[in-house]
């Protein structure tokens, strides 16, 4: 995994996500991991509806199913590379 640093944060911010994740009985390394999770997964989303809509628009027939199968094999793959004992 990768570490992310945000400078610069507002006090007052900080206390709100603070405040949230005690709310969740998490601490806020994880509740902010889980926000980051949600919005990367809205992101991609929102990039499948625009590539749907672009393919549309250009006259190109998708077959959703195909483009669903195709997600599925990419993160298990994802997920495949993750667990693997990496090899030097």
């Amino acid at each position: 995994m990768t570490a992310i640093q945000i400078r610069d944060v507002p006090e007052a911010t900080r206390q709100v996500l603070i405040r949230a994740a005690a709310a969740r009985d998490e601490s806020l390394q994880v509740y902010l991991s889980e926000v980051l999770e949600q919005e990367a997964r809205r992101v991609q989303n929102r990039e499948l509806v625009s590539s749907y809509a672009a393919n549309r628009r250009a006259g190109t027939r998708t077959d959703p199913v195909e483009m669903i199968r195709e997600g599925r094999e990419q993160r298990q793959q994802h997920i495949a590379d993750a667990i693997q004992p990496r090899r030097k």
